[in-house]
């Protein structure tokens, strides 16, 4: 997929617009190739806003709007419609919400194109097909008759199923490569590799310390007198990013609403409950009776977790993101949206709160994570 230059200006003002809720609308776009010669090629052209949602969800209805804008802009004639929506400061992949989207819209078109872009500019997009299936059963039945005579019976049935696929695109943004050319890119460039090499030092230095300080890297970190050991560390925690980044957790102006009673029912047990289901990654795990979830954390949880997770970041980062919006965005006895949001961002700091006294690197990505629902 290429993003042309005027769409992405367009998604970049959008993500700046609204940075904390997750926006949609439709997009525009051309087809060249085929999938029979491997080498299709989307266009991105344009997109129409159609919601403006909440901190990890949006949708929206089609729209005789849709029409006049094409009117008003002739050049969109003719072109395929698409769906375009952001993950704001989350990461941009494929949920189970967009998973379930991707497969409800194939059935509905030959071919079903989505778009999903962050803050951070980056972007994924699948295309869908819709394949009919005929198969095709052949049931040759024999016996024998007087005479020892044997007979052949040949029954054939056909049945028909429905199938959809789709292709994760490659996607690009059109003269994206100019802007490495640029003096603002040259000097922010300078000055990341600078403070790279400043984090860098920092890490050797604290692979180093065998002091009762946090260090992500050493298992033992609760003990001071143990010094580091690397028998079973992952190989993407070797990077200084598994603090939890503190900040002001102040709600911004556009959050205040008109003040009103809403019984939230967030309990200390629900949230710990939450929390120990982000812990363990198990969206079913169960709290039992004299479990201790603090002892899992401070003794087990690295070890496990590295265990699963043993090179791959990602994987952990979009789990978590799936499993936050799961488990923390539940229309459970709430009346309305507006109610949801505020429960959710109770049930989020709730959450945080608790785990923030963790020194753990996956606890820091489950923090991180969560701080988008505040």
């Amino acid at each position: 997929m290429l993003v042309t230059e005027g769409l992405e200006e367009k998604i970049r003002k959008s993500c700046k617009l609204f940075k904390d809720k997750e926006w949609s609308g439709v997009l525009f776009y051309t087809v060249d190739g085929s999938f029979e010669t491997k080498d299709i090629h989307i266009k991105a052209l344009d997109y129409f806003p159609m919601d403006i949602g909440t901190a990890s969800y949006t949708e929206f209805e089609q729209s005789p709007d849709v029409v006049g804008y094409m009117i008003d802009n002739p050049g969109l004639l003719g072109s395929n419609m698409g769906l375009i929506h952001s993950h704001n400061k989350m990461s941009a992949f494929f949920s189970g919400t967009d998973l379930n989207t991707l497969q409800e819209e194939g059935y509905h078109r030959n071919h079903f194109v989505s778009l999903i872009v962050n803050n951070e500019g980056e972007y994924t997009a699948a295309i869908t097909r819709k394949l009919a299936n005929t198969i095709i059963q052949k049931v040759i039945t024999t016996y024998k008759t007087f005479g020892d005579e044997e007979i052949e019976l040949v029954k054939t049935d056909n049945a028909m199923e429905e199938e959809i696929l789709y292709n994760i695109l490659e996607v690009t943004i059109e003269n994206n490569e100019i802007c490495e050319k640029d003096p603002l890119f040259l000097r922010y460039k300078e000055i990341k590799e600078e403070k790279d090499r400043k984090q860098e030092a920092a890490r050797i230095k604290a692979l180093n310390n065998t002091s009762r300080t946090w260090n992500p890297y050493n298992p033992n970190y609760n003990s001071p007198s143990v010094s580091y050991n690397n028998t079973y560390n992952a190989s993407w925690f070797n990077q200084p990013q598994t603090k939890i980044e503190e900040e002001p957790l102040l709600f911004e102006d556009d959050y205040f609403l008109p003040v009103k009673e809403v019984d939230l029912n967030v309990s200390d047990s629900e949230i710990k409950l939450v929390a120990a289901k982000l812990v363990k990654a198990n969206p079913v795990f169960e709290l039992s009776k004299g479990y201790n979830l603090d002892n899992f954390i401070k003794e087990d949880m690295d070890k496990e977790m590295t265990r699963l997770f043993k090179t791959s970041k990602g994987n952990y980062e979009e789990l978590i993101n799936y499993l936050s919006e799961y488990l923390l965005y539940s229309d459970i006895g709430v009346a309305s949206n507006e109610d949801l949001d505020f429960k959710s961002t109770v049930l989020a700091r709730g959450v945080y709160d608790y785990l923030k006294a963790f020194s753990n690197p996956y606890v820091a990505v489950i923090c991180n994570t969560i701080k988008n629902y505040f």
